[in-house]
Formats: structure tokens, sequence, C-alpha cells
């Protein structure tokens, strides 16, 4: 692809990997600017990341789209088969041909790991990234929904069983300890869900120690 460049990502380019994800993700709904911690916890600081498995492109040296092909070590170990794929396009750089050889070169990855399948995130909204992979032959095979609550009351009291207690903890004061316990209940109660595999606990204290969201 003339004029092209893809190369392997470094902690050096964490600000360019940022603003490829934010403006490619701009508009979509309930999308706010990702920061950079964020992005480096969500790529180059996952214990899983692989350098190899993931491309920047640029054209006369101006960043256009970032391509990875991300294998989770521990949902492959209970016997999952997949892999998942990130392909990210700033607008102006989409229908060039740069995320169908993104798309290429994560489908190489993930066959050569012996895996049979990947796996991509998609909103309703995101009409571009539907389009690629549709055409690429992805299949639709689940559905998340977002449900947001603009009441102006509080909702009612919980009516907890005799001799259970609750307290509050915002995940940022979370001690490690604390989110160990969190995960473990969460990884059982969520193990029955569509495709669910567990949460390894060092994801879970890279959000905590990176994530702007407010959680308690």
């Amino acid at each position: 692809m003339p004029g092209l460049e893809f190369r392997h990502p470094s902690e050096a380019d964490l600000e360019i990997t940022t603003d490829i994800f934010n403006r490619s993700r701009r508009g979509l709904p309930f999308q706010r600017r990702m920061t950079l911690e964020e992005i480096g916890s969500e790529t180059l600081r996952d214990s899983d990341y692989d350098p190899e498995s993931a491309w920047l492109v640029f054209e006369d040296g101006v960043p256009m789209a970032y391509g990875e092909a991300f294998v989770d070590r521990q949902r492959v170990a209970p016997g999952r088969n997949d892999s998942n794929g990130k392909v990210e396009v700033v607008p102006d750089a989409r229908g060039r041909g740069i995320e169908q050889e993104l798309l290429r070169r994560i489908v190489e990855v993930t066959n050569g790991e012996g895996l049979k399948a990947v796996q991509f995130w998609c909103s309703e909204k995101d009409a571009w990234r539907i389009s690629l992979l549709s055409e690429a032959g992805s299949r639709d095979v689940h559905h998340y929904f977002s449900m947001v609550w603009k009441g102006s009351l509080l909702p009612g009291n919980a009516s907890w069983p005799r001799g259970i207690r609750h307290r509050h903890r915002m995940f940022k004061e979370a001690a490690d300890e604390e989110l160990r316990d969190a995960l473990a209940l969460s990884n059982e109660a969520f193990s029955e869900l569509f495709n669910y595999s567990p949460w390894p606990l060092e994801r879970l204290l890279n959000s905590r120690d990176t994530a702007e969201d407010v959680l308690r």
C-alpha cells in the first residue's frame, strides 16, 4: 500500500495510540475521551499484550489507524478457542483499504495461534466497523444493551436478607485483597453468561489504578 507505514507500537507511541482511539470512537453513545493511562492499561500494560500483534499505521508520517490481535491467556487456558481484535481508524482514513489490511493481519495472528475465531466489539452506531466485519464474513452473534436511568428520585432501598450486611467502597480506594474477593464473586456470578471467561486480578487492578470512571 504505497505511502503507508505499518509498524509495531512502543511505549513512546502511547499518546499517538490514544489519539487514534479517541478520534475513531468519537460520537459513539456514552463514549468519552480516554486518557493515556486508560489506553495504556488496555493495550501496552496488559500482561497478555504482545507488541508483535499490534500495529500503528501512518501515511506520510501522519498516524491513521491502530490494529491489534489480543490473545487472552486466561480465556484460552480453560478451552476457549478465540482471540479479540481491535481495529481503530480515524474517519478521514476509512474506506481506503487500511482497515481491511489490519483485519487481515489480526486474523493471520489468530490462525497462527491455532485459534478459530476473532471477536470484535461494535456499537450499533459504528456503521463503518459493522460494514468492515460483515463484508469480511463475521457473524453477528450477540447483543449487549446500555440501559440509562435518568429518574429524579433515588431507587427504593433494598430489603436485605437477615444476617446480610453491606458496605460501600469507592473502586479507586479498594485494597488489592478486597478486589480479589470481589472478583472471585463476580467471576462465579457471571460464569453462565454468554461467552464469559474469568477476568484476571491484574487486569482489574490495572483498571482501578487508571480508570477515570467513578465506581463503587
